[in-house]
């Protein structure tokens, strides 16, 4: 009896660390441990680079983390706020030099109004670029890395690998040309973009005719 005892035990325990191990691997996957939804005024006052970032309009990697078609969104809408090597002195991720890191931001719009402010921004995707000397040699040693952290690779499509995390959170790796491109990014990127875009259409979420006063 005791020794049956002693085995349910075990097992019981062997189950509870599978699901604990489970629950780690459906955590959020964030850049830097920055949340998504951090204002573009936050992050300056939270990770203070040696150079200001360089502010650009919205790019195809913005909104589109791997593969497949675009959104069609106008520049307006967002900031891509890019820090240079020049500004990155020292800095290294996986054993690589940074050549670019990107943070694109979507504005918020305020009672339904677009408001140029970089208190007014929200997070949704940010990136790595690397450009080594062997990049497919690289590529292969930063899927390794990537996979140590999170786990296999979920998803492979039109030359990017990605990994899942939980709340619709991934990171993707793909080579363009001799750059590596290292991407992160959550799912509700896309409806920021889209109340974004909206809101400098004037389009407003509720017909002006309709009453709703009280609700």
């Amino acid at each position: 009896m005791k020794k049956l005892v002693a085995t349910l035990l075990a097992l019981l325990l062997a189950l509870s660390c599978i699901a604990c191990l489970a629950e780690e691997a459906e955590t959020e996957i964030l850049f830097r441990g920055i949340p998504w939804g951090t204002s573009l005024a936050q992050l300056q006052r939270e990770l203070p680079l040696q150079t200001p970032y360089q502010a650009s309009g919205i790019s195809s990697i913005a909104y589109r983390m791997y593969g497949g078609d675009r959104g069609n969104y106008s520049a307006e809408i967002a900031i891509n706020a890019m820090y240079t090597s020049e500004g990155m002195k020292g800095i290294k991720v996986a054993g690589y030099d940074v050549g670019r890191i990107n943070f694109n931001f979507a504005y918020v719009p305020q009672d339904g109004k677009l408001v140029k402010d970089n208190e007014c921004t929200a997070l949704y995707c940010a990136l790595y670029m690397f450009a080594p000397d062997n990049p497919s040699a690289a590529v292969d040693d930063l899927i390794n890395k990537l996979s140590i952290v999170y786990g296999d690779v979920d998803l492979t499509t039109n030359g990017y690998y990605v990994w899942f995390g939980a709340e619709g959170t991934m990171v993707s790796l793909n080579l363009d040309g001799s750059e590596i491109y290292v991407k992160y990014s959550f799912a509700g990127g896309e409806e920021l973009l889209q109340n974004a875009q909206r809101a400098l259409d004037g389009v407003s979420d509720t017909p002006s005719d309709m009453d709703t006063e009280g609700l």
